[in-house]
């Protein structure tokens, strides 16, 4: 909004984008930071918050450049990066990985190396597009969580819903669909 002269924020938009940060928190206050467990959650909740900062001030960079990039590129000088980021971080809190897991774990990798680089090679395809607004854009990025949590949650035996998570995913949702819900005249 501040730095692309077509992002208004309007009072609808500006209530969306309020609660859906307010159904991470939520979700954030949920996970008890006052345990080890729940500090870790809200580390890597903070972790994220802090990605979605610097992807939208590229993206918004990447938006005012007029020079054409090639988004296969850009994703996989990114995903490189950001993987090597996270490699390193997490070396003093898990040690170095055991390379010896099971097939299945590196077949799962791969999908989602593969599911990642694709959909990162969309968005940023997308973002070139002149009638393509990123702040419209960026408001679906508040589902990852929602559908994250939703697939963990139907996919891995010991993963569960708590309140708090629901009612924060709620919110987001709510949000999202209101944002883009147009108004009939």
């Amino acid at each position: 909004h501040l730095f692309m002269h077509n992002a208004f924020l309007n009072p609808r938009k500006i209530v969306c984008l309020l609660a859906a940060i307010g159904g991470i928190v939520l979700i954030s206050i949920s996970r008890n930071p006052t345990t080890e467990e729940g500090r870790t959650q809200v580390f890597g909740i903070v972790l994220l918050l802090m990605a979605a900062a610097s992807e939208a001030t590229l993206q918004v960079v990447l938006k005012k450049n007029t020079n054409p990039y090639d988004p296969m590129k850009l994703n996989a000088v990114q995903i490189f990066l950001g993987g090597l980021f996270l490699f390193l971080l997490s070396i003093p809190v898990e040690g170095l990985m055991d390379f010896k897991l099971p097939v299945v774990f590196y077949g799962n990798l791969l999908w989602l190396a593969i599911v990642s680089a694709s959909a990162f090679s969309i968005w940023y395809s997308l973002i070139q597009r002149p009638e393509v607004l990123i702040s419209e854009l960026n408001m679906t990025k508040f589902l990852s969580p929602v559908m994250g949590a939703a697939f963990s949650w139907l996919l891995m035996a010991n993963e569960s819903p708590d309140l708090g998570s629901v009612v924060g995913m709620v919110i987001i949702s709510l949000s999202i669909l209101f944002f883009y819900h147009k108004r009939r005249i």
